[in-house]
């Protein structure tokens, strides 16, 4: 990694949906010190949320384009939804994107699967913030790679247009998430980078006391595993589950 004034351990680039105004936010809680983030923006034309998402992958290229001559360490695809979508597109797209820059290039979906073998889930009380044919495509995509999905919890709200959900809220979500069947569950998985989930986990798993992942805590955590820089947080709370010490900057976003 190239020496900075900024940055020292690692740069981090980061490209969430165009509207989604979360992931930074939650991101700048979730790096350690001396993680810098670089941000660029997955963009699409399409009225329709499915061709949107489509084009996010298409127009990938030119989204790292906007980094110009920066050098980020990994790159994070910051969108779950083109994996539950797309079958092979967005591994194929993305793989072929890290092996021309020479770094590491995750989606969402991929952290999350690495983050559940890491923990050893297999049963998963889901929780989409999607409109109902999303929602089906994330729990058909969890069940084709082989997680028994014990609970599916959603939101109230009207997310037929899926920008919708930049406009929900943890404490909507939280309430929301009562709904959910735990007992049988290893974990507790959220999908989507685009509705806050990080100030309810605590109060979440003072609940149910089970680990809670979320679409950008497993991204986020992945990327610093996959640069061997993840062990610079060490879960200092026990509802930190894979990156610790983001808990007080919250208070800051």
């Amino acid at each position: 990694m190239p020496s900075r004034e900024y940055a020292r351990h690692a740069l981090i680039g980061i490209a969430p949906p165009q509207s989604n105004p979360v992931v930074e936010a939650e991101y700048n809680a979730l790096m350690p010190d001396g993680v810098g983030l670089l941000t660029t923006r997955l963009t699409g034309t399409a009225e329709d949320p499915k061709a949107r998402f489509h084009q996010f992958l298409e127009n990938f290229d030119q989204s790292l384009a906007a980094y110009g001559k920066a050098q980020p360490d990994a790159v994070g695809f910051a969108c779950t939804a083109t994996a539950y979508l797309f079958g092979s597109d967005e591994p194929d797209i993305l793989s072929a994107t890290s092996a021309r820059l020479g770094i590491p290039v995750l989606s969402s979906a991929i952290a999350i699967q690495r983050a559940l073998d890491r923990l050893g889930v297999r049963r998963i009380a889901l929780f989409s913030p999607y409109p109902d044919w999303l929602t089906k495509a994330s729990r058909a995509y969890w069940e084709s790679v082989g997680y028994d999905i014990v609970s599916l919890g959603t939101m109230p709200d009207d997310t037929t247009d899926t920008v919708n959900i930049y406009g929900l809220t943890s404490t909507g979500f939280l309430a929301a998430a009562a709904a959910l069947e735990t007992e049988q569950a290893d974990a507790i998985l959220v999908t989507g980078t685009g509705m806050p989930v990080l100030p309810a986990i605590e109060p979440l798993f003072r609940r149910t006391g089970m680990p809670i992942l979320c679409s950008n805590l497993c991204l986020a955590w992945a990327l610093l595993d996959e640069l061997d820089i993840a062990g610079l947080a060490p879960p200092a709370n026990p509802w930190e589950t894979l990156i610790g010490g983001w808990t007080p900057r919250l208070t800051r976003l």
